[in-house]
């Protein structure tokens, strides 16, 4: 692999903890880079705990970057 994966989870929830565990395990593989979440308070709360400092409220913005 040349590089690292990256990674947006979109959605905090649930499914995106255990997501974000699963990858984590995975980290040479690769790297989250930015969280998604309509809940901009909880978003916050998710990205401090899991230490990812990129956070968006529309999927459309992280879909949109150039990397």
């Amino acid at each position: 692999m040349r590089g690292k994966l990256r990674i947006a989870v979109i959605g905090c929830g649930w499914a995106g903890e255990r997501h974000v565990r699963a990858l984590k395990e995975l980290s040479s593989r690769g790297k989250i880079i930015a969280l998604v979440d309509t809940d901009k308070t909880f978003l916050q709360e998710k990205a401090k705990k899991w230490g990812v400092s990129e956070c968006y409220t529309d999927y459309r913005d992280v879909l949109s970057r150039e990397d």
